[in-house]
C-alpha cells in the first residue's frame, strides 16, 4: 500500500494505533485481535478508527469479495455522514473518494446475474447517499467536490453495469471499463483540485464533472432503453440528476444556456426513443415531464441579462430542482399505484404528457407579454406533434384541441415576430387540421390508421 494510503487508513491517531495493532497481535500471537476490533463500529475522528481499518485490511486478505466492497461502502459512507454530521467533513472528505473506490470494486467482482444486481442496487443507493449530503448547508467546499466526484465516479459505474444488464456490453468487459473510468476521473480530480489551488469557485469543477459524466451517459441511456427499457429507469434518473446537478452549479449566464440545451437535446432524444419503442413504457413520459419541468424552472429565472449566476439565484435553481424531484417521486407512487390496480398502461402514460404540455401551457400563458421562453414555444409544438401522431381517435384528438385553443387565445398577448406570437398561428392551422381528421373519423370515411398518416403528413412542429 502506498504510504499515502496507509496513512489516511491509519488516520489522525493513526501512530499510535498502528502501535496498538503490532503489540496486540505480538501479544496474543495470532490475528484474532484486530479482527474483533474491525466488527466495532469506530468513527474516523477516534483513536481506534486506524486499528479498526487495519483488521478491515486483514479481514479482506483473508475473505474478501464483492458482498465484502458493498458493506465496506456503506460504512465508508455512514462515516462520511457522521463527519458531515459533526462538521468535521473538509478533514475526512477522503470518506468519499473510499466509497467510489468500494463500488467500482463490487462491479469489477461481478461474476454472474445475481452479483451484477447486487452491484446495481449498491450503487444505486450510495449514488442517493451521497447526493443527499449535497443538499447539506453546512458541506465545505473540498468535500463538496469530493462528494461530487464520486457521485459521478458512481453514475459511470452504473452505466457499465446496466449496458452489461441489456447486453449491450459483454459481462467480461467491466473490468475495462470501470478501469478506463478510473482513469479519467484521476485527471478530472487533478483538474478539478488545481481549480480550486487557482481560487475559481468550487462550483465550476463541479459542474464541469457532472456535465462530462452526462454526455458519456447520454448514448449509454438510450442503448440500455432500446435494449431494455423496463430495466432503465434507474439509469435514467441518475442520468437527469447528473444534468440537473451540472445546470445548479452553472457561474455564468452562457454556462447556463448551454445546459439548458444540453437537457433539451435530452428530452429530444427520449422523445424519438419513445416513437420507435414497440410498446409504452409508463416511467418514460415521467421522466420526459421532469426534464420540461426543469426547462420551465431556468426559462422563468430573469438570469439572461447577467453574465454572472448570483449565488443566491444559484440557491433558488436548486430549491426548484428539489421541489421537481419530490414532485416526481409522488407522481411515480402514483402511477405505480394506478397500474397495481390495473388501469391502462397507455392511457395513465396519456393523461402523464397531457399534463407535460399543460405545465408549458401554464408558464406560456403566465408570461405571454415576455419575449423570452421562446426554447417552451418549440417545445410544445414538438410536444403536440408528437401525441397527435399517436393519438388519431376521438377523444384524444378533442383533448389536444382544448389544448391548441389554450395557445390560440395567447394571440393577442404575444409579442410580434417572438416565437410565441409563431406558435400561436401555428395553433390555429394545427387545430383546424384536426378537426378535419376528426370529421372524416366521425363520418367513416376515415380509419385510426388513416387518420395517423394524414396527421403526419400535414402537422409538423415549428423549428428553431
Amino acid at each position: 500500500m502506498e504510504k499515502g494510503g496507509v496513512e489516511r487508513m491509519l488516520g489522525e491517531h493513526g501512530i499510535a494505533a498502528a502501535v496498538l495493532v503490532i503489540v496486540l497481535v505480538s501479544v496474543g500471537g495470532g490475528l484474532a485481535t484486530p479482527v474483533v476490533v474491525d466488527s466495532v463500529d469506530v468513527s474516523p475522528d477516534s483513536p481506534l478508527y486506524g486499528l479498526e481499518r487495519v483488521g478491515e485490511g486483514i479481514r479482506e486478505a483473508v475473505a474478501g469479495g464483492q458482498s465484502m466492497d458493498v458493506a465496506l461502502a456503506q460504512e465508508r459512507a455512514m462515516e462520511l455522514e457522521s463527519m458531515v454530521a459533526k462538521g468535521k467533513a473538509a478533514r475526512y472528505h477522503w470518506l468519499a473518494d473510499e466509497v467510489a473506490e468500494r463500488l467500482e470494486k463490487a462491479g469489477e467482482g461481478v461474476r454472474d446475474d445475481r452479483g451484477l444486481v447486487r452491484a446495481m442496487e449498491a450503487v444505486q443507493t450510495h449514488v442517493q447517499r451521497l447526493e443527499n449530503l449535497l443538499d447539506k448547508e453546512n458541506l465545505p467546499e473540498r468535500a463538496r467536490l469530493a462528494v461530487s466526484l464520486a457521485v459521478c465516479r458512481s453514475s459511470m459505474v452504473m452505466g457499465t453495469l446496466a449496458e452489461v444488464q441489456a447486453k449491450v456490453e459483454a459481462r467480461e468487459m467491466i473490468r475495462e471499463r470501470i478501469r478506463e473510468m478510473r482513469e479519467e476521473f484521476r485527471e478530472l480530480k487533478k483538474e478539478a483540485e488545481e481549480n480550486l489551488r487557482e481560487g475559481l469557485p468550487v462550483e465550476l469543477p463541479i459542474q464541469q464533472a457532472n456535465l462530462r459524466v452526462a454526455e458519456m451517459l447520454m448514448p449509454k441511456v438510450e442503448r440500455v432503453i432500446i435494449r431494455n427499457p423496463e430495466n432503465a429507469e434507474d439509469l435514467a434518473e441518475i442520468l437527469q440528476q447528473r444534468l440537473e446537478e451540472a445546470l445548479a452549479n452553472c457561474v455564468d449566464n452562457q454556462r447556463l444556456e448551454n445546459m439548458i440545451e444540453k437537457i433539451t437535446e435530452y428530452w429530444e432524444r427520449l422523445e424519438n426513443i419513445r416513437e420507435n419503442l414497440p410498446e409504452n413504457i409508463p416511467w418514460l413520459p415521467v421522466i420526459c415531464r421532469r426534464i420540461v419541468a426543469v426547462i420551465v424552472v431556468v426559462d422563468t429565472m430573469p438570469v439572461r441579462p447577467m453574465p454572472v449566476v448570483p449565488p443566491a439565484w444559484r440557491e433558488n435553481i436548486r430549491e426548484r430542482l428539489r421541489e421537481i424531484r419530490e414532485n416526481i417521486r409522488q407522481l411515480r407512487e402514483e402511477i405505480r399505484e394506478r397500474l397495481r390496480r390495473g388501469e391502462n398502461a397507455e392511457e395513465v402514460s396519456e393523461n402523464v404528457e397531457m399534463s407535460t404540455i399543460d405545465l408549458m401551457l401554464d408558464n406560456l400563458e403566465a408570461r405571454a407579454e415576455n419575449a423570452e421562453g421562446s426554447r417552451l414555444a418549440f417545445i410544445v409544438s414538438e410536444k403536440i406533434h408528437k401525441m397527435a401522431s399517436r393519438m388519431a381517435e376521438l377523444e384524444g384528438l378533442e383533448r389536444l384541441e382544448r389544448r391548441l385553443e389554450r395557445l390560440e387565445e395567447l394571440r393577442e398577448r404575444a409579442p410580434p415576430g417572438t416565437p410565441l406570437a409563431l406558435l400561436t398561428g401555428w395553433a390555429e392551422n394545427c387545430r383546424q387540421t384536426i378537426a378535419e381528421i376528426k370529421e372524416g373519423l366521425q363520418s367513416g370515411e376515415l380509419q385510426p390508421q388513416q387518420a395517423r398518416e394524414q396527421i403526419l403528413q400535414r402537422i409538423h412542429p415549428i423549428r428553431r
